[in-house]
């Protein structure tokens, strides 16, 4: 795992800065990656079990903006 490997390269005092674009198939399609959505979201769950710090960004546009209250419930 990545954020096993970071953390025992004495990343563990930095964090990490992990950007949304929309829940499920709409930030799949802004990143132009199926799936990136979960991909994301388990790079996000790895970091947290290897003691690192999460810090979350989102771009807000008129195609994802309904989907803010969800994306913050589920983040």
């Amino acid at each position: 795992m990545v954020s096993v490997a970071v953390k025992f390269a004495g990343k563990r005092d930095s964090g990490y800065e992990i950007t949304w674009h929309g829940f499920g198939p709409e930030h799949d399609r802004m990143v132009g990656r199926r799936g990136g959505f979960r991909a994301t979201c388990l790079g996000v769950e790895r970091i947290q079990a290897a003691g690192l710090e999460v810090g979350c960004n989102g771009f807000v546009t008129s195609t994802n903006a309904a989907q803010i209250p969800e994306l913050c419930q589920t983040i």
